[in-house]
Order: structure tokens, then sequence, then C-alpha cells
């Protein structure tokens, strides 16, 4: 494989720990989602977009906003790199939620789908990050209310975690997977385990990725990471 590797959103919560662990290994050019990529197109074999807007809350107040910066930036990606592979990291909510967020991020998988049979969408669940200043995790570690049932399915990863099984994995696949921990937990269950003072109130969902893929990592690894963040 060639190892120049072009992150869109290298800048993000997500692409800064893509491109601390690509960096490693690959030359990785970092940009972001209203650059021109006039200059850049034929110098790359990947393209990594990691760029849609994790805001979910946001895009039910502002739907054409997140319309525009997920579906219309992910078209001008495509447009700019037709013939390269991408790699779009996307969300479990297009697949679980019926709203605009996962409709548009859905709408985001299929059309990176239809450019390419080498292109890959990874799907996440309940990620954190200890840059993160929202989400389901955030919220529990600094006891704020939880929109969401005390019963609410997840299977939280890392960060780290993620970027791990990034750079050990993404030649491999192709078409649509899920990574997250290997066995499921309620949000009721995080709360107690660190005496947040936490208050939940909202739809039981299942918000948990699908186990398809071997080996993912124990929820273990991501109770004992979730524990020292509460120290």
């Amino acid at each position: 494989m060639n190892n120049k590797i072009l992150l869109i959103g290298g800048k993000g919560l997500v692409g800064s720990s893509l491109n601390l662990y690509l960096s490693k290994f690959y030359n990785v050019t970092i940009c972001g989602r209203n650059d021109n990529f006039n200059d850049l197109k034929n110098k790359f074999e990947t393209i990594i977009h990691a760029a849609n807007s994790s805001k979910k809350f946001e895009s039910f107040k502002s739907p054409e906003i997140d319309y525009r910066e997920s579906v219309s930036k992910t078209n001008k990606i495509l447009k700019s790199f037709s013939n390269e592979r991408i790699i779009l990291i996307s969300s479990i909510s297009s697949r679980i939620e019926n709203n605009t967020y996962g409709k548009n991020r859905k709408l985001c998988e299929e059309l990176v789908l239809k450019h390419n049979s080498k292109n890959l969408i990874i799907r996440l669940p309940v990620l954190h990050s200890e840059m993160s200043n929202r989400g389901i995790i955030y919220d529990i570690l600094k006891s704020r209310k939880i929109y969401l049932d005390k019963e609410t399915r997840i299977n939280p990863i890392s960060i780290d975690q993620f970027s791990q099984f990034f750079i050990e994995n993404f030649e491999k696949f192709t078409d649509v997977i899920e990574f997250g921990s290997k066995q499921d937990t309620n949000i009721g269950e995080l709360i107690k385990l660190i005496n947040s003072k936490s208050e939940c109130k909202g739809l039981k969902l299942n918000l948990t990725s699908s186990k398809k893929i071997e080996d993912l990592p124990d929820l273990e690894n991501f109770l004992s990471y979730f524990k020292k963040l509460s120290l």
C-alpha cells in the first residue's frame, strides 16, 4: 500500500487520535473539511474522512446545517477524490436512529459505498476521549443529567482503543463494520460503578454495536479506564 494518507478532520477528537497512531507508520497529511482539495488530488491512495460532526443535539435544532456539514461535505470529498479509497468514520446512529443525525449519517454512508467497492465505513458506538466535553461518559463523570433511561444498553470504547483497532485493521476490511467492546453494560451500571450523581430520564435504547468482528476488546478494559478517570 502507498504509505501516504490524507486525513480529513485530523484536528477533531477522532481525527487527532488517528493521526497520532497513523503517523508512526504512515506519511499522514491532515486537512479540514472546508479546505480546497484541488492541490491534494492524485497524491494519496487512502482518504480518511473523520470530519462529520458529532454534535447530535445540534442537528435536531438545525437540520439544514447538519446536512450541509455532513452530506454536502461528504459529496465534496467524493467528487474531489474519484479514484482513491475512502474510509468514513461513522456512527451506529446511522443504523439505529431514525432522526436527523442518524438519517444524515446513513446518507453519507450510502454515498461512500456507491463511490468505490474498496471503500470502508467504520461505525462507532458510545466513545470517550479525555478531550471530550460532551457525551454519555462525560456526563456520567461530571454527574450531569442523562436524557436516556438508565437501562439503555451500551458497549463503550475509549478513543485509544479505537485508534489501536484502526491501525491494525483498516487495510483488511471493506463495506461496513462496527467496532465496540465485546460485552454490554447499561448507563445505570456505569453511574453506580463510580457513585456518580447523574439522574436519568428519557427513552430506553439499545446503543450497542454489533459483535461480528473477532477479538473485540473486553468491556473490562473500558471499565478500568473509566474508573481511573473518575478518581
